[in-house]
């Protein structure tokens, strides 16, 4: 067993030390950010949140077989997700074309 450091909780951060700490290693992780994701969390930006990379990454393969390698992929349900607008007044996934023109339009 070795004592190991990972700069980074972005993806392969996380997987990677999860993928050690599955050997029998012990892994420290440290992150600069208030919370881990990397490119995969979202941010605010003028009163808006954005997903940045989530939704791309639930179709990819890559990820998916990284999930399964490091055991936790039968673990999550998988829900589609839909575009959603974030902001100070309003919270919603629109049902239609038109509710996404009108909510870009506030």
């Amino acid at each position: 067993m070795k004592n190991v450091i990972i700069i980074g909780s972005g993806i392969g951060g996380l997987v990677a030390g999860n993928l050690l700490a599955g050997r029998g290693h012990k892994v420290a992780i440290f992150e600069a950010h208030s919370m881990p994701g990397g490119y995969t969390a979202g941010f605010y930006r003028k009163g808006y949140y954005f997903e940045s990379g989530t939704l791309s990454f639930e179709a990819s393969a890559s990820v998916f077989k990284a999930m399964k390698d490091i055991g936790v992929f039968e673990k999550i349900d998988f829900v589609k997700q839909r575009l959603r607008f974030v902001s100070e007044s309003f919270d919603g996934i629109p049902g239609n074309t038109e509710d996404k023109v009108t909510w870009l339009k506030i």
